[in-house]
């Protein structure tokens, strides 16, 4: 079954943001409003809980138009910059699973104003 990896913590987004880069010169962390989305979620992988996921069962074609928009990394490395958290300019995938392990919780509030100054800045899909 195809899936979407997403994560509710913005600095762990980022941190597979960051690994992707390896692959891909331009990544970008969609923004989705979990509650209007209408697909199935399936069980959390073996880092499910530490990266704080959610898989949908959906390809990521068909995922991104139900999204509210994106923004690019380095986008996100300056909001959470802003917000005192670093994210390193590479990341390779041993290094996330640790990293997610160690980064403590993100208070509420952090987070809400972390989206805001994302959705300032948001392009559409």
């Amino acid at each position: 079954m195809p899936y979407t990896c997403t994560s509710t913590n913005p600095y762990k987004a980022a941190l597979f943001a960051a690994f992707c880069r390896n692959h891909y010169p331009l990544p970008v962390i969609y923004i989705a409003q979990t509650d209007q989305l209408r697909f199935r979620i399936l069980p959390e992988g073996s880092h499910g809980e530490i990266e704080e996921e959610i898989a949908w069962g959906v390809a990521p074609l068909n995922f991104y138009p139900h999204t509210l928009g994106y923004i690019t990394l380095d986008e996100m490395q300056d909001i959470l910059r802003r917000n005192g958290y670093v994210i390193p300019a590479s990341v390779n995938r041993p290094y996330i699973s640790e990293q997610c392990d160690i980064t403590p919780p993100i208070d509420i509030n952090v987070i809400k104003i972390i989206v805001e100054e994302a959705m300032n800045i948001i392009k559409t899909p």
